[in-house]
């Protein structure tokens, strides 16, 4: 006799849970940017760009406060080239005994300005150090740790060669370029008397340029370090830098005269044959760092 009930169906298993992945090697999820990365928001970036530009302020306003008691110790020191050119100016040429060329001031607050400017400029070479640290500072975040580890090169090597092209302005440019300009180009129809205010823009403008000329080796080795230029590029395009060397040259010389582009042209060609040296230095120390690594 057959039975009414409907039959049973068999029933499923349930479907078993997704193994959960792997967890990376410093985590759930393994990091695909830089390490130690801290993400930051563009309200973080600012706040973080203010604060560089905070204490990099605080340093230019000490450094200023320091070349304030010095200003005009500085400014003859840096002067004393355009001193000597009149004096022989005025050696070479009798006939200016009776006119001598002089340095002259034409405003009452002139002077006072110009010991302010010096100032300023004195204090910007003073607080270099730390505006180079901040600026490294700023962007460190977003560069690994071995990038992070250029911050003390970078800081150092870029004030010393600030420094010495400021010293290579003073000391061995200038006395030749105010040599010609002033001594070499003097007229016996003209009464000379040169504005402080202007001789001292030229001074300052070699200053500072011959200063980023000499920072051309420190920013080839770190791009080299970086891996975005390698020496044998740098060999490969030997004649196309020394045709831009020439026109960098005429944008950065405060004077259009041919001595003063010379003097700036010669300085830049040798600091990029010096940035190839670098570069291969930096190439045998990260070649050295790979095979121990490897071994």
């Amino acid at each position: 006799m057959s039975s009414n009930a409907p039959e049973e169906k068999p029933q499923l298993a349930p479907p078993e849970p997704a193994a959960a992945p792997a967890p990376g090697p410093t985590g759930p999820e393994t990091p695909t940017g830089p390490e130690d990365d801290v993400r930051m928001s563009l309200v973080d970036h600012l706040n973080d760009l203010r604060k560089r530009l905070k204490y990099s302020a605080i340093a230019l306003l000490v450094g200023v406060g320091l070349a304030y008691n010095f200003a005009e110790k500085i400014l003859w020191w840096l002067m004393a080239p355009v001193l000597q050119a009149l004096a022989e100016l005025q050696r070479l040429h009798p006939h200016a005994a009776s006119h001598p060329p002089q340095l002259a001031v034409h405003e009452s607050m002139e002077y006072f300005v110009t010991i302010l400017r010096v100032s300023f400029y004195a204090g910007l070479f003073i607080a270099a150090p730390v505006i180079l640290y901040e600026l490294w500072a700023f962007i460190a975040p977003g560069l690994y740790r071995k990038e992070k580890a250029l911050a003390a090169p970078f800081v150092v090597g870029g004030s010393l060669a600030f420094l010495t092209g400021g010293l290579f302005a003073r000391i061995v440019a200038m006395p030749y370029i105010m040599q010609y300009l002033i001594v070499d180009w003097h007229s016996k129809h003209l009464f000379q008397v040169f504005s402080i205010d202007k001789e001292l823009d030229l001074v300052l403008s070699l200053v500072l340029s011959f200063g980023l000329v000499f920072e051309v080796p420190v920013v080839l080795a770190l791009l080299a370090q970086i891996g975005l230029i390698t020496s044998q590029f740098l060999r490969k395009y030997r004649r196309h830098a020394i045709i831009v060397n020439l026109v960098v040259a005429v944008f950065l010389a405060p004077s259009m005269d041919p001595v003063t582009q010379g003097l700036m042209a010669a300085p830049l060609v040798l600091c990029y044959e010096i940035g190839i040296l670098a570069t291969k230095v930096v190439e045998r120390r990260k070649g050295a760092k790979t095979k121990a690594a490897a071994a």
